[in-house]
């Protein structure tokens, strides 16, 4: 699995590794969580101070409703809707239960290992 973090400004970005994975980070923008094959992306922006995060999905979540239900399970978020708007794309809308930002850091370290075993 790979980490992006993107500037939409200027596209800069600074690279950590970390034993097999790699995390591109940035202050702003969004992350992309991709599987291995790059065939599922997951975009995540910044959480709104509310703590409210809408992933968008480039694949439809209606055929993968068991990631959906892993993700709930997640104790720091809770999963609001999954809205399918066609094969390619998909968004997924979570509430923060904890700190926004802590809690898409973690988000950021669970959704690889849940693509991994729920996406193939």
């Amino acid at each position: 699995m790979s980490i992006v973090w993107k500037n939409k400004k200027n596209n800069n970005q600074t690279t950590h590794s970390m034993e097999t994975k790699t995390i591109k980070t940035q202050q702003r923008g969004f992350a992309c969580i991709a599987s291995p094959d790059e065939r599922y992306r997951i975009w995540i922006p910044r959480p709104t101070p509310t703590g409210i995060l809408v992933c968008t999905c480039g694949f439809a979540l209606s055929g993968h409703m068991d990631f959906v239900d892993a993700v709930d399970r997640l104790f720091y978020v809770r999963v609001d809707r999954a809205q399918t708007i066609d094969d390619d794309l998909s968004n997924l809308y979570l509430t923060c239960l904890q700190a926004p930002m802590g809690c898409m850091e973690q988000l950021l370290i669970d959704l690889p290992e849940l693509m991994e075993e729920h996406l193939g």
